[in-house]
């Protein structure tokens, strides 16, 4: 969704100002005239997190960054964790189209991927 020109922040009143600061922030800026949403629509109602004690960390977060794939968050430094995890693993919830899938196994070809874990209500 583009929009041709940022809202006038100007014009606003305060009550109108809050209630359209979440609206606001969930664009991103394009061009100077240009905003699109954050979450390609397809991404929507999805959630990625990467561990960035993974030895490519750095090259999966410049892929993300180059990609439609929204990144939500990072884990790992700031647990208990003190190194990287001796594997690299992908957990898939259940509900995750096999499109969606597809995509983040192309976006991460090339890496050293051990293996996929599927996980569930039940588990």
């Amino acid at each position: 969704m583009y929009c041709s020109e940022p809202p006038n922040r100007a014009s606003v009143d305060r009550d109108s100002e809050s209630k359209l600061i979440p609206l606001i922030r969930s664009f991103r800026y394009i061009e100077e005239d240009k905003i699109m949403l954050l979450v390609p629509r397809r991404w929507l109602g999805y959630r990625i997190e990467l561990n960035d004690l993974l030895p490519d960390c750095t090259e999966i977060l410049d892929r993300f960054e180059l990609s439609e794939i929204p990144l939500h968050d990072t884990f790992g430094s700031n647990t208990d964790y003190e190194s990287a995890p001796d594997r690299t693993i992908i957990s898939v919830g259940e509900a995750v189209e096999p499109e969606r899938f597809l995509e983040l196994i192309e976006l991460l070809d090339g890496l050293n991927l051990d293996f996929v874990m599927a996980i569930g209500d039940t588990l």
